[in-house]
Parts: C-alpha cells; structure tokens; sequence
C-alpha cells in the first residue's frame, strides 16, 4: 500500500513537473543581411550608384588635383623673381585653397557613404514585411542573422528566399537618387 501511495505521488509530481519545465518549441531561421542587401537587385543598384558617385567625384578631384600641381609648379618657377612678401601671401593663398579642396573631397565623400549606408538601411527595413512572410511559412518564431549565430544547419538559412522576395516586390527606383 505505502509504495502503490508513492507511486501515485511520484507520477503525480512528475506529470506536474514536466507541465513546469516542458520544453518550448521553436524554430530559429536564419539570414546574411550583407548578402540580402548585396545581392539583391536593389542593393546591387544602390551599390552601383555609390559606385559611379564615387568615380565622378574622384575624377572632379584628380582634374582639381592637376591644376592644383600645375599652380604649384607655377609658384615654383616665379619664387626666384617675385618679392618675398608678395611670393608668401601667393603661397599662403595656394595652401588655403588646396585644403579648401581636400576639405570639400572629404565632406562630399562622407555625404556620398552616407546616403549609401541609409540606403542600404532603407532596404533592409523595407525588406522586413517578406521576412514575416518567410517567418510565417515556415512556422518559425526567431530569425537572426547569420554573424551572430555560432553554428546552424544550412537548412535554416533564409537569405536566398529573402532576395527571392525583396526581387520580386521592391523596386528599384524606389531606392536610387535621382537627380
């Protein structure tokens, strides 16, 4: 009777402790946000862009930087024959403008990494709605990204679903800066 007594008791508290500790079921998906945002046509345009800003602003700054050498070599061959006083304002006027230059390369550099970063920012947050719907199909209830993860199963691995979506749904002119 006493062990009949305690097995009850036994199987009651173990049916109350798995009620307690029952595992919670999840499914974890995975995604490369770089890839989603480089690989995808919108990001690849956005790349693209940032790209051809960048050349045409390196190509405005290599023709300032020839006249800038030409002005140099100019000073150069007048030292001899110019006043000391009028050659020093002439070069002080020379370093002024060519830090002038430097300055406004660099801020527009910035403006153009910039817009890029938002941009990229932009799709990503545009993207979230497709990533739901990745969610929601496959029953899961995390994702995270991919750098942050220690080890993963590559079946887990959403990005290329992702780009699929973003492909299908954003366009492209949405992103991009016209001017």
């Amino acid at each position: 009777m006493i062990v009949i007594s305690l097995l009850c008791v036994n199987g009651n508290y173990s049916q109350a402790q798995s009620e307690v500790k029952a595992p919670i079921i999840f499914n974890v998906l995975v995604i490369d946000v770089n890839k989603l945002i480089d690989q995808s046509n919108v990001g690849r345009a956005l790349k693209a862009q940032h790209e051809n800003a960048n050349s045409k602003l390196d190509n405005e700054f290599n023709n300032l930087k020839t006249e800038l050498i030409k002005e140099e070599h100019h000073l150069s061959e007048i030292r001899p024959d110019t006043d000391v006083a009028e050659f020093r304002q002439m070069a002080k006027d020379f370093d002024q403008k060519s830090t002038e230059v430097r300055e406004a390369y660099i801020e527009r550099q910035t403006k153009i990494d910039n817009v890029f970063n938002l941009n990229r920012r932009r799709l990503f947050e545009a993207s979230v709605p497709y990533l739901k719907q990745i969610l929601n199909k496959n029953n899961a209830s995390v994702l995270i990204r991919k750098d942050q993860t220690v080890l993963s199963a590559n079946s887990v691995d959403v990005t290329d679903l992702a780009i699929n979506a973003v492909n299908a749904n954003l366009e492209i002119n949405a992103f991009l800066e016209h001017k």
